[in-house]
């Protein structure tokens, strides 16, 4: 198993590619969320390996994190792609420092979001990509 809780077929290199791409064109939120937990798994595991396979996508995921927050209402979809945002913190600074006061910004919409679930995760957001 290379990444602890999410099958071999996932974490490979050749899999890959096509959640980042499905993410990417796919409209249906319950795609959408299902693929942001599998990314959110990978970078939960802060190991080498997950780092390596996620490090080619890291513009691409924290775009497509955005875009999912700011064009979705649902509260689940917001909240895991709030998560991946924080989790995209694992990375070294040079590789998101570009990032940050889009990130920081995305947060600071979301702390009027009507769910307090999803105003907590951006504030963890916020906290995390302050702290680079």
């Amino acid at each position: 198993r290379l990444v602890t809780g999410v099958p071999d077929v996932c974490s490979s290199d050749l899999l890959l590619p096509g959640l980042i791409n499905t993410i990417t064109t796919n409209k249906d939120s319950n795609i959408i969320n299902s693929i942001t937990i599998i990314i959110n798994n990978i970078l939960n595991e802060q190991s080498d390996l997950s780092k390596l396979l996620i490090k080619p996508y890291i513009e691409t995921i924290i775009n497509n994190c955005i875009k999912i927050i700011e064009n979705y209402n649902n509260k689940e979809i917001k909240i895991n792609s709030l998560k991946c945002l924080k989790l995209m913190t694992i990375f070294e600074i040079p590789l998101i420092i570009p990032y940050k006061r889009i990130v920081i910004n995305i947060g600071n919409s979301m702390l009027s979001d009507k769910s307090r679930d999803v105003r907590m995760n951006a504030v963890s957001v916020i906290q995390s990509w302050e702290s680079l």
